[in-house]
């Protein structure tokens, strides 16, 4: 017999394999199915992670909107675990090993993280800034006509080697892995849901990026890579369900948003190994930690070094930018941040006040209006222990320089005429001065102080002084401080029933560029003269919005320089939180609705001159006159104090 023809009459004969196959495989499926019925026992479901991950990976899509995936990778997984009646199981045994729960109540414990710029000033974190990150937005393709928009994509090193090639870049300044997987390990740690941490972002480019500690970073690298390019073009990514920010370009300098006491740290292979849990402890404990790492794949870790004032090492080897980060946020337990930065004591604004004296600043000020007297300088219609106390507050309380600093003051007002102005001078083109130059009073914020509004950015020099001159603007200004001092104070302090002493001044900066400072530069110094040399003291708080783009720059500079006390009243806040903050300290009653309130003034706010000084019931109690200076104002010119 040919072998062909045994071949067909094995396979009319012999057993087929594939049924073979599947009857096994139906047998042991009853096998198991019996066995199942008489021997019940746990049964392991998959939960199907691959569908859950894909589903769930991205809470921030990379069109900008949080999806709602998530929910639906979860109803996924239930079916997968369905524990019905149909399917028999019985609990696990009890494991001999006694837990005692952290939290025994089983209640999901909530995150707070802070919010309002109050919050987040008064709140101790840790602060984390992924210095020099690799994230540019580069042209792939551009538009070919036919309604095509060009094509961005993030530059990376795996897919773009060719145009790395091209423009002679090393592979190193494109690798956004790095801030990728760092973000990853900050976000899902601990700290982070706890509300302890603030991460930011500060790229080679030098764009700074606020990370929200509620946002889901893609875990797929295709997904963060759409994710960012849409960031750096619309500079800011929203919640769906929400108008929280929870990816935002925000403006340089990162330290203008720390808290106000923040001890800074870069991390360094090349300074003095630590050990966190005993390096921890040692830091002030009423600070803030921020943390420098740097998110490159090499180079130097000098990013910092002007504005930090420690570096430090956590390993005796070289560590990546996500090691790092992790043995930084997973590593330090929540509580230890929480104990060792208690909220900073605040600046006492009240000190050097009538009421808050030290015996030292008691004595200085009777030996000063002992002077004054003997010198024939004192004024008493003027000069009570208030307004002595301004003077000696503004010099620290130096005698001899508050003596020069107040004779001065009574020498100019002399050769300005402050006295003529208060009794006699008329201003009728207020209302054509307040459209290219609005300043004005409105009403009061919560501590009672008189709010002040100036906007220079709506200022136009040549319509102004074909209204007014600058000599009659001066003028109406110092008439301005003297109802300030003794109209506008007396009646909120009798409105508050309390001492006032100071000013809530908010200065827009909307619309000011280069050009329209130059215009307004010779006026505003020598306002600033005025102000700070003869009334001094009489700030508050001094909230300064609609800042231009370079304006952080400017202020990282001066404030090293400023005396805290003045810092401590100063507020600079962003776009997104000049309405908060300012609602925090005004009552949106009070405030007009161009700034985020609810006041419509009939006729505007600028013109309305609304605030107790002008309800009869407060009216009477203020002063309604300056006394006339006496004999012993007018003594011979003194040279001052040494």
């Amino acid at each position: 017999m040919s072998i062909k023809a045994r071949t067909r009459r094995h396979s009319q004969t012999g057993p087929n394999l594939r049924e073979l196959n599947v009857n096994h495989l139906s047998r042991k499926r009853s096998q198991s199915m019996e066995q199942l019925t008489r021997n019940p026992r746990v049964v392991k479901v998959p939960r199907a992670e691959q569908a859950v991950e894909s589903d769930s990976e991205s809470e921030v899509e990379a069109d900008g909107k949080a999806g709602s995936s998530e929910e639906a990778g979860e109803d996924k997984a239930d079916d997968a675990m369905d524990t019905s009646p149909d399917r028999p199981t019985r609990p696990l045994p009890n494991s001999k090993r006694r837990v005692i729960p952290t939290n025994p109540t089983m209640v999901p414990v909530q995150a707070t993280v802070p919010r309002t710029p109050t919050q987040k000033s008064n709140s101790r974190r840790l602060i984390v800034v992924l210095e020099q990150a690799c994230l540019e937005a580069y042209k792939v393709s551009s538009n070919s006509g036919a309604g095509r928009d060009a094509k961005y994509a993030l530059l990376n090193c795996d897919d773009h080697q060719g145009i790395l090639a091209k423009t002679g870049r090393d592979i190193a300044d494109a690798r956004p892995d790095i801030t990728h997987q760092c973000l990853l390990t900050l976000l899902d740690s601990p700290l982070n849901k706890a509300g302890r941490l603030q991460v930011y972002v500060h790229t080679a480019k030098g764009v700074l990026i606020e990370i929200n500690p509620h946002v889901r970073i893609p875990r797929t690298f295709k997904r963060f890579s759409g994710l960012m390019v849409q960031l750096l073009h619309r500079l800011s990514i929203r919640g769906v369900n929400g108008s929280e920010k929870l990816l935002k370009v925000i403006k340089n300098p990162v330290t203008d948003h720390f808290p106000a006491n923040t001890y800074k740290i870069t991390l360094s292979g090349d300074a003095e190994t630590v050990k966190l849990s005993k390096y921890l402890p040692t830091l002030p404990e009423t600070h803030s930690i921020a943390v420098f790492v740097g998110a490159m794949a090499r180079g130097k870790d000098d990013f910092a070094d002007t504005i930090v004032d420690e570096k430090i090492s956590i390993s005796d080897y070289a560590l990546s930018a996500s090691v790092a980060c992790g043995k930084v946020s997973q590593r330090i337990p929540y509580h230890s941040i929480v104990t060792t930065m208690p909220p900073a004591a605040p600046v006492d604004l009240l000190a050097g006040r009538v009421g808050h004296l030290t015996p030292e600043q008691e004595q200085t000020l009777s030996q000063f209006k002992t002077d004054l007297q003997t010198e024939g300088w004192l004024v008493p219609e003027r000069h009570d222990d208030s307004t002595l106390l301004r003077f000696l507050r503004a010099r620290k309380f130096d005698l001899a320089r508050s003596k020069e600093m107040i004779i001065a003051c009574e020498k100019w007002r002399k050769e300005f005429g402050v006295d003529d102005i208060v009794k006699n001078f008329d201003f009728p083109e207020k209302e054509q001065v307040n459209k290219y130059y609005p300043q004005f009073y409105h009403k009061m914020d919560k501590d009672g102080r008189p709010v002040y509004i100036e906007r220079l950015g709506s200022v136009d020099i040549p319509a102004l002084r074909k209204v007014t001159t600058e000599q009659r603007q001066l003028q109406n200004l110092v008439l301005e401080y003297e109802r300030f001092l003794h109209e506008r104070l007396p009646a909120c302090s009798a409105a508050a029933g309390k001492p006032v002493e100071t000013s809530c001044t908010i200065l827009d900066l909307k619309g000011v560029g280069i050009s329209s400072f130059y215009q307004v530069k010779d006026y505003v110094s020598k306002a600033s003269t005025i102000g700070q040399n003869y009334y001094p003291e009489t700030m508050g708080k001094f909230y300064i919005i609609n800042t231009p783009f370079m304006f952080s720059t400017v202020w990282s500079l001066v404030k090293p320089w400023l005396d805290p006390v003045t810092v401590a009243k100063i507020s600079i806040p962003s776009s997104s939180e000049t309405k908060a903050m300012l609602l925090d300290q005004i009552p949106a009653e009070n405030l007009p609705e161009d700034l985020g309130g609810t006041c419509k003034c009939p006729g505007g706010c600028a013109l309305a001159d609304q605030g107790p000084w002008n309800d009869p019931k407060y009216k009477d109690l203020a002063k309604s006159k300056i006394a006339a200076p006496t004999a012993t104002s007018t003594a011979p010119e003194a040279t001052p104090a040494a």
